[in-house]
Formats: structure tokens, sequence, C-alpha cells
């Protein structure tokens, strides 16, 4: 029986150290981690949020391995939740989030480190992901099987062709901050998120927006501030956001400390400016023509009149 395990020890051991050989070529490139800019960690305008996958690294691909790089490289400080049948299953360093934080078995029967979770038990293990301030991402099939088989002509019944993978997208992200499933928020404390913007350079003001997602409770304002930003440090000690939002580079070295020594690890976005970060112009703009805060019939009753007003026009 000794022998026989020693054995069994020393076949895990030696399909470990394959697999690590095998995929040492392969994955290389992640031990320089760069974003989509070439920029690396310690590089004063790095983006935790994406990530260079170099384009001979995608020659060495599988199809579903292309996918995963495709989806990952631009959400790599998400973690991952990919449907796969009926799991979800995290791959390379999500699958190490996976392992650390969640106590999930590690394998490696793809060319990546991966684990899963059954579909039933998504929302338990991404709330308590979410709770731990990580981002959580829910990938989804987009067709069935038999509809792969159809795009990739292959007659139905018949094995799925070579490489073949099912089209799959990134349709939700869950953070502390934009959780509305009761399920994953924890006891009755707010989950705010803030979102801030700094005013002319030559002035204190700021433009801010509180959102409590799983109550639709929001506040919004200007605030005029002395050197000291007094008023926004209160805002923060009062309301305690779990997530913070600000245009990147768009907010004063100084403010943005005060913003993580006065909260508890908050997830932090610095977002760009010009493709991400809305003016107050674009925002009222998107707000009335979304018709956000107007209620159905009475808009209906206002177009009607404006129509009516341009034909006397």
């Amino acid at each position: 029986g000794r022998a026989m395990g020693n054995t069994v020890s020393e076949m895990k051991q030696d399909k470990v150290a394959k697999f690590d050989e095998k995929n040492k070529t392969r994955y290389k490139w992640l031990l320089d981690v760069r974003d989509k800019d070439g920029n690396k960690p310690e590089d004063p305008g790095y983006d935790p949020r994406t990530l260079q996958v170099p384009k001979a690294a995608y020659g060495a691909f599988t199809n579903f391995e292309r996918q995963f790089w495709d989806i990952k490289k631009d959400n790599f400080d998400v973690v991952l939740f990919f449907k796969k049948g009926k799991f979800f299953e995290m791959f390379e360093g999500d699958a190490d989030v996976g392992h650390r934080h969640l106590h999930l078995k590690m394998t490696d029967r793809t060319n990546m480190r991966m684990c899963g979770v059954p579909e039933s038990r998504f929302a338990t293990y991404a709330g308590q992901l979410v709770a731990k301030g990580f981002k959580v991402g829910r990938v989804e099939q987009m067709e069935t099987m038999n509809a792969m088989q159809k795009r990739t002509k292959v007659p139905l019944g018949k094995p799925a062709a070579k490489g073949a993978v099912c089209e799959r997208e990134l349709c939700q992200i869950l953070t502390q901050g934009t959780l509305t499933d009761e399920t994953m928020l924890e006891g009755h404390a707010s989950n705010f998120l803030l979102s801030i913007c700094a005013g002319p350079s030559a002035s204190a003001a700021f433009g801010v927006c509180l959102v409590e997602a799983s109550t639709g409770v929001f506040f919004v304002g200007e605030v005029s501030d002395d050197m000291m930003c007094t008023q926004i440090e209160t805002l923060l000690l009062k309301a305690k956001p779990r997530e913070v939002v600000f245009p990147k580079n768009g907010l004063d070295a100084g403010v943005v400390k005060m913003i993580r020594r006065h909260l508890d690890k908050p997830i932090i976005n610095a977002i760009d400016p010009v493709e991400q970060y809305w003016d107050s112009e674009t925002t009222l703009r998107e707000l009335q023509f979304a018709g956000y805060f107007s209620d159905k019939s009475a808009g209906a009753e206002k177009g009607k009149d404006g129509e009516k007003a341009g034909d006397k026009e």
C-alpha cells in the first residue's frame, strides 16, 4: 500500500512538472505584465484594468484560450467566471483567486490552471469574492451546442468540430458598489458608490454623486470646498462608499490618498476621462433623452404636444 501511495504521489508530481514545463513558454509573457499601452505596474500611467497579450502568444493559443484572453485582456482586474455547460470555471490568475479565497480544487485539465463551481452556486461564490473586495465577471454562453454545430456546419448528432467553442460574452460585472442581488448583500449596511470629479484647477470645487444600487437611492450635487477638502472628507466619513469612480489623473493626489485613508479597502476606478467618464453636458443629455426620471405616460403626452407644436410651425 505504501509503495502504491508513493507511486501515485510520484505520478502526480510528474504530471505537475510536465504541466509547468509545457506552459512555462506558453505563458512566459505573464511574468512581465503590461497594460494595453505597454506600461508596467510600477509606471505612473499603468492601467490595471487592461492587459497586453503579445501577438506571438495568440499563435499558440487554442480557440478557447483565444476566447478567454480576448475578454480577459480588457478586464484584467476582474475575476472571470466562464460558463461551460453546467459549470462556471476560472482560469489562470482567476483560478489562483478561487483556490486561495474560495478553497476550490485546482486542476490542469486544460492548458491553463483551472477551478470551477456548479452554476447553481455562482451567486454564493461570487458574493464571497465581492465581499472580499474583488470585481467578479460572469461570462455566459450565447449559443447552444446545436447552434454551435450549425454555425460550424457540423451535422446534428455528430461530434463538434475539433477546437470549436461556443460563443461567449461578458454579461455582468459585480462589485461592492453595484450589487443589486439581495442574496449577495451583507447585512443592512449601505453599499454606496461615489463618483467624484474635480472642478477647475484654481478652485476647490467637486462634482459628486452617491449611488446605492440595491435601493435605487442616489444623491448628486456640487461641493465648494476649502483647500483642505474638509467637506469631501466629511462626505467620505459619513457615506463610507465601498467603491469610488473618478476620471484618470482628474483628482489631486492628496484627495486620492484621503479616499484610501478614510475608506476600508475601497475599489478604486480611475477611468478614461474622454471615452468612459461623461462630462456634465453629456450626462444631462443622456438623462434627458433616455427618460430616466420621466413618467412614461407623461412622456407620451409631452410627445403629442411636441408634434402639435411642430405642426403649427
